[in-house]
């Protein structure tokens, strides 16, 4: 996967979206090691919100489907607009997810 790995100092968010559009040059292991990192970020996220007691949105309906979704990357049959999707969905959620912690 070239230009897409993420390292300490690049952003998950960035990354997956980059990933995302460059699905096609992105390894089934790579994918599935992105979305596994995403759910983390996310996870990490709803509970810096939580710790300080804020009133948050409910976590959107596809998140609980975000496991499966890292496992099945990881096989050449899964469709590559799926996983795509799949990471841009996660990326807007980490996203919301900061937006919130900021505005707190």
């Amino acid at each position: 996967m070239s230009g897409v790995q993420a390292n300490v100092s690049t952003d998950i968010v960035t990354t997956l979206e980059t990933a995302a559009n460059t699905i096609h040059g992105v390894t089934l292991k790579e994918r599935r090691r992105l979305i596994e990192q995403g759910i983390e970020a996310a996870t990490n996220e709803r509970a810096q919100l939580l710790v300080r007691g804020e009133i948050i949105p409910l976590e959107p309906a596809f998140m609980v489907d975000m496991p499966t979704l890292a496992e099945t990357a990881g096989h050449s049959d899964t469709v590559a607009v799926i996983v795509s999707a799949g990471m841009l969905m996660l990326a807007a959620e980490i996203g919301r997810l900061r937006r919130l912690i900021v505005r707190g």
